[in-house]
């Protein structure tokens, strides 16, 4: 069971990453609306991810800095709570602890995919 510090860190961690994501898609001019209309999802998922209720999910990640043409590292806090971020590959594959930097270049190269499909 998760002590009242680390519910609290979690806490602070999705509210970092919300404000993160709040911030680009109002410097690219880009509405929640068309926001959520981009990532296939309700606005009040949009907002539910910028206020920090929930923590965005990788893809989400990928697709905000694709979209704003921001890196996906303008999304990640320096550390998250624990020290490491937790990723699932695939459904059938197990989690996989990595560091911040490890991340960064997955998602790096996640986002460079995407945006050359993007016109």
């Amino acid at each position: 069971m998760a002590s009242g510090q680390d519910v609290q860190a979690d806490e602070a961690f999705k509210r970092e990453v919300g404000d993160r994501l709040r911030s680009a898609r109002r410097s690219a001019k880009i509405s929640v609306s068309e926001m959520a209309e981009r990532l296939s999802v309700q606005p009040s998922t949009v907002y539910a991810y910028e206020r920090g209720q929930n923590l965005a999910p990788f893809p989400v990640l990928i697709a905000y800095a694709a979209h704003t043409r921001r890196s996906v590292d303008d999304f990640a806090p320096p550390q998250p709570p624990n020290g490491v971020f937790i990723i699932e590959a695939a459904p059938s594959v197990p989690l996989q602890p990595m560091s911040n930097a490890e991340l960064v270049g997955l998602l790096e190269q996640a986002v460079d995919e995407v945006s050359r499909r993007l016109p």
